[in-house]
């Protein structure tokens, strides 16, 4: 079979204007890739400060649960002092009745 001289060049300039085509979007491609990459580097350091972050705020938790557990012992203590000191004006009272009485 032959193949007429016109249809091979005709062959060549189509394989020519798409490999042309093809090496735009190649760079296109790469050009988006690289656009990928520095938002990736991106996030990656906004997820390295919120990890961080996250560090800090679960050491401030931490204290703050050691002060709250701190408070509850001291308020605990204040109110078995508070019902001490009512038990003792209880008993003044009382004594100063059974005095009145006399």
């Amino acid at each position: 079979m032959v193949v007429p001289h016109h249809f091979i060049k005709f062959l060549k300039r189509n394989n020519y204007k798409l490999s042309e085509k093809i090496l735009k979007l190649n760079d296109k491609i790469l050009k988006l890739n690289d656009k990928i990459l520095k938002l990736s580097e991106k996030i990656l350091k906004l997820n390295d400060k919120i990890l961080k972050l996250n560090k800090k705020i679960l050491k401030l938790s931490e204290k703050i649960l050691k002060l709250s557990e701190k408070i509850l012992k001291l308020s605990e203590k204040i109110l078995k002092l508070s019902e001490k000191i009512l038990k003792f004006i209880n008993f003044v009272q009382k004594c100063c009745y059974s005095i009145d009485d006399f």
